[in-house]
């Protein structure tokens, strides 16, 4: 058995063993209620945080999915881009101007047949430079558009992936430190002395301990 304590009845000593035990049973016991309470928040903000970023995730692919709505998004697209093919063409394939006979003794029935074929070359060009972008319209949205959305949704989703992943490590670091708040070494200390104190009282003389 361990030293005896001077000054100490038997009695005494099992009273402050008793003591000393409960206050070091409160103290762990607030001890594991803050750590209960980090675990929950680290919890708590873990969840916010993938949360968000799914929110993210979401909108990403929202985004790309909004392309392909016919009404507001892929037809007005297509559309445009015809459009914008069509008056590249027009401006690559214009005919060149052709001199209409103005001189002096001809018949005005030759300019005016002169300027009507051209008219109608010009029509004709327009015409088959509206059908050719009509046709590569829709490949050219594709390309231009809903691909680099699909590309773009890809890569945000991949990237809050890559978040989530990085939150999940970042969690393990704060439930360690929130367990860590468990351990009260106050809590350890008069847990230990009063048990110590508390064998004195049931195993020592009565009487004073000398």
């Amino acid at each position: 058995m361990c030293a005896p304590i001077a000054g100490l009845t038997a009695g005494q000593a099992l009273m402050a063993g008793v003591a000393m035990q409960g206050l070091g049973t409160a103290l762990q016991m607030r001890a594991a209620n803050r750590a209960k309470n980090a675990r929950n928040a680290a919890m708590d903000a873990n969840i916010k945080r993938n949360r968000d970023l799914e929110n993210e995730a979401a909108l990403a692919i929202g985004k790309s999915r909004d392309e392909f709505d016919r009404t507001e998004s892929f037809d007005p697209g297509v559309e445009n881009a015809a459009t914008e093919l069509a008056a590249q063409y027009n401006a690559n394939t214009k005919p060149m101007p052709v001199n209409v006979a103005t001189k002096d003794g001809v018949p005005s029935i030759v300019s005016d047949t002169q300027a009507e074929e051209f008219a109608a070359a010009e029509a004709f060009n327009q015409q088959q430079n509206q059908s050719l972008a009509n046709l590569n319209a829709f490949g050219n949205y594709l390309k231009q558009t809903i691909n680099p959305a699909l590309t773009q949704s890809a890569a945000d989703t991949a990237l809050m992936g890559n978040f989530m992943r990085g939150n999940s490590s970042v969690l393990q670091s704060e439930l360690q430190a929130a367990n860590d708040k468990a351990y009260s070494p106050m809590a350890q200390l008069l847990t230990g002395a009063g048990r110590t104190m508390t064998g004195y009282g049931l195993y020592s003389p009565t009487g004073p301990i000398t």
